[in-house]
């Protein structure tokens, strides 16, 4: 579903429901139970913050850019590519292996508004997403081998 909506260019966001697990008496099956008015909570916590400028401006977005490659000083590069398109980037560091060969832009919240912005920015990079918001980041940036420095 989201390589489709990704195809289609469709911008949408993810959001987490509160909820607990329960046992169905009569099945034994376990399901996720959602308290009714803490689901309306969050969700027009979601509504608002999906027609919030915030959500749309990489500006405000928390991006991280690690270099993933043997070529020193790519992730710093990229740092002020993206910081001169209005996209913050809170750190520039090195990835926790290398050889990557090509540049991947991770999709750490579900916001995609912000990760179309970044794939526009720096052209090549596919886009993944891996939803862990307890990281704190909207986006991590490896670059890849692909990647050539600007001049």
């Amino acid at each position: 579903l989201v390589k489709f909506i990704n195809s289609r260019r469709i911008q949408f966001g993810i959001s987490e429901l509160p909820g607990e697990p329960a046992n169905d008496p009569k099945t034994k099956r376990l399901y996720l139970k959602t308290d009714i008015a803490r689901a309306r909570v969050a969700f027009r916590k979601f509504l608002k913050d999906m027609n919030s400028d915030v959500f749309v401006d990489a500006e405000f977005a928390r991006t991280e850019v690690l270099n993933g490659t043997e070529v020193s000083g790519l992730a710093k590069d990229v740092r002020g590519i993206l910081s001169d398109k209005r996209v913050k980037v809170l750190a520039a560091d090195n990835a926790w292996k290398k050889g990557f060969p090509k540049t991947v832009v991770i999709d750490r919240s579900g916001n995609t508004a912000i990760m179309d912005r970044i794939s526009n920015v720096l052209e090549k990079a596919e886009v993944h997403h891996v939803l862990r918001k307890d990281l704190g980041l909207d986006a991590t940036v490896v670059v890849g081998s692909d990647y050539e420095p600007r001049k």
